[in-house]
């Protein structure tokens, strides 16, 4: 068994970690830390995840993670571990995240030359900043210093289904943390207003269906330049359509029809140019679940906005089942708990989270008791 370590956004790790315990069995107590999940593996295991997970930016080998005053101090650190070379020359080393005051590049530039050292006394190691073999990536957060071999090569949280974006729009890896957050559970019916480029329901979709999100760019994953592995897939066929994506613009529906094709997970989604207002003519009473990331207020639309967010609990309040949830994300929260509070609903978890600098809200609302 080895330490493997999963990283994603800052306080949705225990919503990470669920899905990991969903796929895989932990013999041991997991470390759960605020953007971080550390737990023991086999290496085909950590390879299996990072192919199949939704919830996750990063995955790999843990190499080490330690508290340090200098960057100098991790020479020493580095040039011990037991990194391993898997008979490959080819390396490179990446910062993911960067508290510190030095520039990325020149860390990354220090790291490498300390794992170079290091490879150095088994191989002739080679830099391939393009396509290298070995992908190392660190991080740095305060004093910590975390260093794990990458097990995907890329950043998960892109997904290449999204062909057709859309400029207000979220990550894949987000849209699926906000449906865990929200307690979604596959065959629930589930809205999303505001889709856009589909996101929210692309990701519920191949919840739904139990698809990868990297089922056709996984032979492009990194674990394969070092590991043969026989990658499991588990699809299940859809025999009735409970999800449904909405948007009053017809270029986001067709953007989020043809983003869903790309994913081939198309047939599990009802797509619909319906604007706000007349959702309770397609649903009463019945949804589970609306799941969105709406229309954001700006300095220059905010009554507009405001009666759009409180159109958008009118319909809840009319096409929701009785223990029905709304579950936003947004980046204000005031304009939405009061517009709730004034409609019938309360606030019943807020978790606040970061998408690179950007302050983001996760809020989760029901009917008030």
């Amino acid at each position: 068994m080895s330490k493997a370590i999963a990283i994603t956004y800052s306080s949705l790790s225990e919503y990470a970690l669920k899905e990991i315990q969903e796929k895989l069995t932990l013999k041991e107590e997991p470390i759960i830390l605020k953007d971080k999940i550390i737990f023991e593996a086999k290496e085909e295991e950590i390879a299996q995840l990072a192919y199949s997970l939704q919830s996750v930016n990063y995955i790999g080998l843990l190499l080490t993670r330690i508290k340090f005053t200098t960057i100098k101090e991790l020479k020493k650190t580095i040039q011990k571990l037991n990194i391993g070379t898997k008979n490959k020359t080819n390396f490179c080393a990446r910062c993911i995240s960067n508290d510190s005051e030095e520039d990325s590049k020149e860390l990354e530039a220090e790291i490498g030359a300390y794992i170079f050292e290091n490879l150095e006394k088994t191989i002739k190691p080679k830099v391939n900043l393009n396509a290298p073999e070995l992908k190392f990536l660190f991080s740095i957060q305060g004093n910590e210093f975390t260093l794990f071999l990458d097990f995907a090569g890329i950043d998960l949280s892109k997904r290449d289904y999204k062909v057709f974006s859309n400029h207000s729009d979220i990550k894949g890896t987000l849209a699926y943390l906000l449906l865990r957050f929200a307690d979604y559970m596959p065959n629930q019916m589930i809205l999303d207003p505001f889709s856009k480029s589909g996101t929210v329901l692309i990701e519920a979709a191949l919840d739904l269906t139990n698809t990868s999100p990297n089922f056709f760019r996984k032979d492009k994953l990194i674990f394969n330049r070092f590991l043969k592995i026989d990658l499991k897939d588990k699809t299940k066929e859809i025999k009735n359509k409970t999800i449904f994506a909405y948007d009053s613009l017809p270029a986001n529906i067709n953007a989020a029809r043809k983003n869903a094709k790309i994913a081939d997970i198309n047939k599990a989604i009802q797509f619909s140019r319906t604007p706000l207002e007349d959702i309770d003519l397609k649903f009463e009473k019945e949804l589970d679940l609306i799941c969105t990331f709406p229309t954001q207020q700006n300095s220059f639309n905010k009554k507009q906005i405001e009666k759009l967010y409180v159109e958008l609990f009118k319909q809840a309040e009319r096409t929701l089942k009785k223990e029905g949830k709304v579950a936003l994300i947004s980046l204000k929260a005031d304009l939405l708990i009061k517009s709730a509070e004034d409609n019938n609903f309360q606030l019943i978890k807020q978790i606040e989270t970061f998408a690179g600098k950007q302050k983001l809200y996760l809020l989760l609302f029901s009917r008030k008791t």
